[in-house]
């Protein structure tokens, strides 16, 4: 028997759009995160990428100079175009409060360096407003081009960036400001920069304890509206106790447009580890499940898989125990084990997902 969360969700959604979703595609969509892909132009040389062509950087205040005291994390994401001229990119943040502009900048680990290209709130080289509290998921995604560099990089072609990035001398940083008073006051207040993650090969940084800190913990996050979420037409009461903004009606809006809900997510949704337990930390306001799959697929709310393209669901989501849902707040341990790829999904949200790798540079970590 489901949980009273699980079972609401499943009334209240199949009733607003079941009829609706008849029309809609059911090609599976799976965000891959973090993505950045060098063409052979660009580089020749995959400094840090896994082997197939992918990076990633992870954003802690740890990384900053100084160092940030702050719970906050990101994750940037990027590919480069196949003809090397210009860079998708996305960029995520949670647990971050007061947001205000984000950039990569130029240097080297435990240097701090100029901006070169803007991330957040967009390109365009302008901060956005002071103040504007609490934010999880998505912060902001584009495209940039050589044409929107700044600083020591102007005029220069998109492949010095990529080169800077091979390196290890270009680094992504989120800017914070309570736009009160004193600056440096704490998190939510460090406008120099909250959280960073150096682009280029692996460093120091990017490796943690087998205790649950960091790098074997994924976060599952969404951002619920209680008001409309527990009301109708929403999935019913007790549905979401989180402090969310994205509506009921926003977010079945964007799985009809998108077929993902951009602010619901796991991260990081890919990493690497060679045994050992991962956590999965619920840190939104609904209830998920931290399943492992052999294949991604739909989950147990037919008309979400629907909207987001996931209609053959996944075997192991058809097989669930109470225990297997995590409440807010809760945590989900999974024991690891030494196959090539390891896949999680959440079987309410289908579209929520982590990727782990063997990682072939460290022995095995298991307890």
């Amino acid at each position: 028997m489901l949980p009273r969360t699980s079972t609401s969700l499943l009334i209240g959604v199949i009733g607003l759009v079941a009829a609706g979703c008849a029309s809609e595609s059911t090609t599976a969509t799976e965000l891959r995160v973090p993505i950045f892909e060098r063409s052979g132009a660009a580089s020749a040389d995959n400094g840090g990428s896994t082997s197939d062509g992918e990076l990633e950087t992870h954003l802690k205040g740890r990384n900053e100079v100084p160092p940030r005291d702050t719970r906050a994390q990101g994750e940037a994401i990027f590919r480069v175009s196949k003809d090397g001229k210009s860079v998708d990119y996305k960029l995520i943040a949670s647990n971050i409060d007061n947001p205000f502009m984000a950039h990569i900048h130029m240097a080297a680990k435990g240097v701090n360096g100029g901006i070169v290209v803007w991330l957040f709130p967009s390109t365009a080289p302008t901060p956005g407003p002071l103040g504007i509290g609490r934010h999880d998921g998505e912060l902001a995604h584009g495209t940039f081009t050589a044409s929107n560099f700044v600083g020591a990089l102007a005029g220069h072609p998109l492949s010095d960036l990529l080169a800077a990035i091979a390196a290890g001398n270009a680094y992504v940083n989120v800017h914070t400001n309570d736009g009160v008073g004193a600056i440096n006051t704490g998190p939510g207040d460090f406008p120099g920069g909250e959280i960073r993650g150096q682009l280029g090969p692996k460093h120091d940084e990017d490796e943690d304890d087998d205790d649950g800190n960091d790098k074997n913990v994924v976060n599952m996050l969404d951002d619920c509206d209680p008001a409309t979420f527990n009301a109708p037409p929403g999935p019913g009461p007790g549905t979401c106790v989180g402090n969310g903004k994205t509506t009921f009606q926003a977010f079945i809006a964007e799985l009809t447009a998108t077929k993902v809900a951009a602010k619901w997510l796991f991260m990081p949704s890919s990493l690497e580890r060679e045994g050992g337990n991962l956590f999965a930390k619920n840190l939104g306001g609904e209830t998920h499940t931290f399943t492992r799959v052999a294949q991604f697929g739909g989950g147990i709310v037919p008309p979400l898989n629907t909207l987001s393209g996931n209609t053959t669901v996944a075997p192991e989501c058809q097989n669930l125990e109470a225990d297997d849902f995590v409440a807010p707040g809760g945590t989900y341990k999974e024991k690891l084990t030494s196959d090539e790829i390891q896949r999680f999904q959440c079987c309410i949200h289908p579209w929520m997902r982590t990727t782990v790798t063997k990682d072939h540079d460290h022995g095995d970590h298991g307890n």
